[in-house]
């Protein structure tokens, strides 16, 4: 046989064979029978036009996804179902919520199977969200970290607020309405970073974002996670453990805004202040700032207070000290208006006695100008002394030389008297030069007085404005007449 053959002779289905089997084996076996099936929803899909809504469902543990299937719910089903689930879970249906379908099996060879979603039971879901969150808070207790950020301290001014939300939220307006419209305009400075605020994506945006602010924590004060109202079912990601974990150990202190009217998330438990709505959180932050307010305007009024009081008593001793101050100066003006009463009468005897030493100052200094003038002759006689001193020496050399020792001695003996002699006139002359020296004279107190280079004898000489020159033993004063008393 030829391998061509082979083929042809083996037993073999076409698709469409195969798929029409597995729609008969499953026919036969679920046929039209109904039963409820447990699944988490990963997508949801309406069809605006047929009004058909289809599903991705999905089981997963922790790490990966189990199973998955599509699933159908028919446009005459669709409003009950959401209805229903809406009336007790207060949330719509989305995906990340965990639900139990009524539903029947049915497979089609183009379209594959399918689940026929016919009835929803909303307590499922109910009952899903209170173990996940029971799981979560047992397991952050176990850790230790259910409080850890309620003990995170905060500013008391937090004016810098990095904010979770979605600028098109409407817990996001009203939280950033309230800051603005309060009376008091307080510099709240608010920084969005926005997260998926519910459905599957919801944990892993609020995460980066949280991890985000952390690495710029030094910029902010504290964190306000803010939400519109919801139902619980719509809340399932804010109890989930790894958000509330993230929360928890977050360095800045959160504060949660999700509105709600049920019982409180996980997240809303971790975090450092729990405010019902996110204008309740905006309120918490001005009261923060109401209370420094109050207390800087407290302090004010008792530092106003206090200065008044310190004026008034700095006021009463600087009162006190002004009369203290003023008896002393009157005191001191007593004894100096003695003091110059008796300055004043001992005046003409000081006066009187300075004029007469005045007077006899210059008589002296008269004389001394007299003396002076024969200075010159002095000055002439010693010149001729002095050539009859030289004379007599060559005279004694003469003597001295001749050879008649008898005459050489009389006249010798006779010389050296007439030197001697002349020796003492001579010291006597220079005695009396020195003692009528102007200088030394000035050198006594004594001074000279010129006008015009005329030496100034005469008092009634003097008139005011004229330019004197006085000199002194170091030194010549030049001085102008102001007045002078007779």
């Amino acid at each position: 046989m030829e391998k061509g053959s082979i083929a042809v002779n083996l037993k073999s289905y076409s698709l469409l064979e195969v798929l029409q089997s597995i729609q008969s084996v499953i026919k036969n076996t679920y046929g039209s029978k109904l039963f409820w099936v447990r699944c988490e929803l990963s997508r949801i899909s309406l069809h605006t036009q047929s009004g058909h809504c289809y599903l991705e469902l999905i089981e997963k543990n922790e790490s990966s996804i189990l199973a998955q299937l599509h699933g159908i719910i028919w446009a005459d089903k669709y409003n009950a179902i959401c209805e229903k689930f809406l009336s007790i879970t207060q949330t719509k249906l989305a995906a990340g919520i965990k639900v139990m379908f009524q539903c029947s099996v049915s497979f089609h060879p183009v379209h594959g199977l399918s689940l026929f979603i016919t009835d929803i039971e909303p307590s499922f879901t109910l009952g899903e969200m209170a173990r996940m969150k029971n799981e979560s808070i047992a397991k952050l207790k176990a850790e230790g970290i259910f409080d850890l950020n309620r003990r995170q301290p905060i500013s008391i001014i937090p004016g810098r607020i990095a904010v979770i939300s979605v600028d098109t939220s409407r817990g996001y307006q009203d939280f950033i309405s309230t800051l603005e419209n309060y009376p008091r305009k307080f510099l709240i400075q608010c920084t969005l970073f926005e997260a998926v605020l519910q459905g599957e994506n919801a944990v892993p945006s609020f995460i980066r974002a949280l991890k985000i602010i952390e690495d710029r924590k030094e910029n902010f004060d504290a964190i306000v996670i803010v939400r519109g109202g919801a139902g619980d079912a719509g809340l399932a990601c804010y109890d989930d453990y790894s958000l509330a974990a993230t929360i928890a150990r977050t360095s800045l202190p959160v504060i949660s805004g999700i509105g709600h009217a049920t019982n409180e998330t996980v997240v809303e438990m971790v975090s450092f202040k729990n405010c019902i709505t996110p204008t309740a959180a905006a309120t918490f932050l001005l009261e923060k700032f109401e209370l420094q307010a109050n207390r800087l305007s407290e302090n004010i009024t008792v530092l106003r207070k206090a200065s008044k009081t310190y004026f008034s008593d700095e006021k009463q001793s600087l009162s006190s000290y002004i009369e203290v101050f003023c008896l002393i100066v009157n005191h001191k003006l007593s004894e100096q208006e003695f003091e110059l009463k008796s300055l004043h009468a001992a005046m003409p005897s000081f006066v009187n006695s300075y004029l007469l030493l005045s007077r006899q100052f210059l008589t002296q200094a008269i004389h001394t100008v007299v003396n002076a003038k024969k200075l010159g002759n002095h000055f002439v006689f010693l010149s001729d002394l002095n050539r009859v001193v030289v004379e007599i020496r060559e005279k004694a050399f003469f003597l001295l030389s001749s050879s008649n020792e008898a005459i050489k001695k009389q006249n010798l003996k006779e010389a050296t008297q007439t030197i001697i002699r002349q020796k003492e006139l001579l010291e006597y002359i220079t005695g009396k030069v020195n003692l009528l020296d102007p200088v030394n004279t000035l050198k006594r107190g004594y001074s000279i007085t010129r006008h015009n280079g005329k030496v100034l004898t005469d008092a009634q000489i003097a008139k005011p404005g004229m330019s004197l020159e006085t000199t002194l033993a170091n030194g010549i004063l030049h001085s102008t007449i102001d007045k002078k008393k007779q």
